[in-house]
């Protein structure tokens, strides 16, 4: 048999065995797992085994590392932005031209933490030099996106997310990887029907620890009007006001979730054991959800009071003949 025939033999068993294993083995791997070619009978087709891979165009990629135990990586985020600066003749009822805006919007601060970790981080522009720079916040900011698989707000949807994304683009950002994103208000709107869907009525209406905190020294636009002055007691009241409303935020929705979230946070956990939403494990049997086509146990968290079923053909109760008769009768 000719060199060239005895390499294409060989190489047709490396990749009949990787096709088995699920990768393409390294020369120890070939050698104690399944390989019909001695390490002498390789050596003589390619001189190493690694040469012939190289030759098939293929890298040994050895056997896929068992994945890291994690738990889904679920960031909560506030914003505040600086006003614009407008021209304008008048108060009441005034239509802005885009060639009266004298300084465009950016950002002024942020706060953030992980769902359930105990710091928060906020960053502002109180140090920089010039106010309007906001790459340094933007920078943190999509960082910390980026590594989320959930994002929380409140109603982030309409503002939160849209200001960050507006801001990365302009100062050339690239796109940020995709994540889920879970609106408090969103939340509160589609299940209930509350006095206020705002973040201040609802941490008081659900009691939870951190209520969203009134501006104390400096109400309403004064806080912005002295902040964009350089006023540090008004930047420390900012401070204060951007981290109690990412806390207070983190309390709505830990009240909010059993009702439902609409993700699957077991898709973002290593391990194959069903979870809550609250992370989990201990379910109460209940009773049995009922659909035309399927009987599946329904059971409670024991943690949180979230409602779950068993979904899946293994797992349907219903009888045979049950499914029948609940199909739409024929005419004759």
């Amino acid at each position: 048999m000719s060199k060239k025939a005895l390499a294409k033999k060989v190489m047709d068993d490396i990749a009949r065995l990787a096709r088995e294993i699920g990768y393409i083995p390294n020369e120890e791997q070939y050698l104690t797992g399944g390989g019909a070619f001695s390490k002498d009978t390789i050596d003589l087709a390619f001189s190493s085994y690694n040469m012939g891979l190289r030759a098939a165009g293929l890298k040994p990629a050895g056997a896929p590392e068992k994945e890291e135990k994690r738990e889904p990586k679920i960031l909560l985020f506030d914003l505040e932005t600086a006003p614009l600066r407008v021209f304008t003749f008048g108060l009441f009822d005034q239509n802005i031209g885009l060639n009266q805006i004298d300084r465009d919007w950016f950002l002024l601060a942020f706060s953030a933490k992980w769902l359930g970790k105990p710091a928060v981080y906020y960053s502002d522009q109180s140090k920089e030099p010039d106010i309007t720079d906001d790459k340094r916040l933007l920078k943190m900011l999509w960082h910390l996106l980026d590594e989320a698989d959930v994002v929380i707000t409140q109603n982030g949807r309409s503002f939160d997310e849209k200001v960050a994304n507006a801001r990365f683009i302009i100062a050339g950002f690239p796109p940020i990887r995709k994540y889920k994103h879970i609106d408090t208000k969103v939340l509160a709107k589609r299940r209930f029907r509350f006095t206020s869907n705002k973040l201040e009525y609802l941490a008081k209406a659900l009691d939870v620890p951190v209520k969203k905190m009134s501006h104390k020294k400096f109400p309403g636009f004064e806080l912005w009007a002295e902040v964009m002055k350089g006023n540090q007691e008004a930047w420390a009241e900012m401070k204060a006001y951007c981290m109690a409303d990412t806390l207070a935020l983190e309390g709505v929705y830990e009240k909010l979730a059993p009702w439902g979230i609409g993700v699957n946070l077991n898709a973002y956990h290593s391990e194959n054991e069903y979870r809550c939403q609250c992370g989990s494990l201990e379910f109460e049997k209940k009773d049995f959800e009922r659909t035309p086509t399927g009987k599946h146990l329904r059971l409670i968290c024991k943690k949180c009071g979230a409602w779950h079923y068993q979904s899946g053909a293994d797992n349907n109760y219903m009888s045979g003949p049950k499914k029948a008769s609940m199909k739409t009768p024929k005419g004759e």
